[in-house]
């Protein structure tokens, strides 16, 4: 992220460029905060949003929890309320609806938390946080799901052995890697 130490102009503008990030922002009319990503940009009216444009994905989500925020890109705009998502996919269209913004903003408090998520999906987030890899043995161990909490200071093992317990799905460590039989 990419931002200045004092806020100079006419406007408060950083840059995410790969990763996550909650902002809390005051309103201030006269000079407008913008959120510069490699997919688009957020203009701030006054809110508490959450941003994920990681490099490796395909799509920029804003989960707005409060205030109001215009999501655009070189192609159209969209305003969203509290409660809402909108993401912006590969081809540059905007796609908007409502979440529970827990979902996407517990990190902050140490938390994993997901609803009815694909397995592909919580191992991506749990190879960023852990900085290791998944190997799935078969294709259709992607698309199980899952729903549940738990605390990101636990160890990458006790996480594994939670979604063991829930599914016949095995998880073997090697090294910096973990296949998923």
């Amino acid at each position: 992220m990419v931002f200045p130490v004092h806020f100079m102009g006419e406007r408060r503008e950083v840059q995410l460029k790969k990763g996550e990030a909650l902002f809390k922002v005051a309103h201030n009319a006269s000079k407008p905060f913008i959120v510069e990503t490699p997919k688009g940009a957020i203009e701030v009216l006054g809110t508490t949003f959450n941003v994920a444009a990681y490099e490796d994905d395909d799509f920029m989500a804003t989960t707005l929890v409060e205030g109001s925020v215009k999501v655009s890109n070189s192609l159209k705009s969209v305003i969203i309320e509290p409660g809402m998502q909108a993401v912006v996919d590969a081809n540059a269209d905007i796609q908007t609806k409502s979440v529970d913004t827990s979902l996407y903003t517990s990190w902050v408090d140490g938390v994993f938390e997901f609803e009815n998520t694909e397995l592909v999906t919580i191992c991506k987030q749990l190879s960023r946080w852990y900085s290791v890899d998944f190997d799935f043995e078969n294709e259709r161990l992607k698309h199980l799901h899952f729903t549940g909490a738990a605390r990101r200071d636990n160890s990458i093992e006790s996480l594994c052995k939670m979604i063991e317990k829930t599914t016949s799905v095995r998880f073997i460590t090697e090294k910096d890697r973990i296949i998923i039989q």
